[in-house]
C-alpha cells in the first residue's frame, strides 16, 4: 500500500520495484540509526555534545543490544550471502 502511495515520487517505476526500494531504504535507515547510537555511547576517545543522562541511557540501551547478540545477528546476515 505504501508503494502505491509513493509511486508519484518514482515516476516510471512499477509498484513492485518501488516497494523493494522502500524496503531497502528502511533497512538503511535502521543501520544508520544503529551507527548513530553506537557513536553516541560513552567513550574514552570521543564525546558527543549530549547530556550525560542521555549518553548513559544510550550506553545502557546499546549494552542490552550487544547482550542480546545483535552483532552476531548482523554478521550472520553477511555470512549467509
Amino acid at each position: 500500500m505504501t508503494a502505491q502511495h509513493q509511486m508519484s515520487r518514482h515516476p516510471g517505476l512499477p509498484r513492485g520495484l518501488v516497494a523493494i526500494l522502500l524496503y531497502y531504504d528502511g533497512r538503511l535507515s535502521l543501520v544508520h540509526t544503529l551507527r548513530l547510537l553506537v557513536q553516541a555511547r560513552s567513550g574514552l576517545a570521543w564525546k558527543m555534545d549530549i547530556s550525560q543522562a542521555v549518553s548513559d541511557y544510550i550506553t545502557d540501551y546499546t549494552d542490552k543490544l550487544m547482550a542480546d547478540g545483535i552483532m552476531n545477528k548482523i554478521l550472520g546476515k553477511y555470512r549467509n550471502k
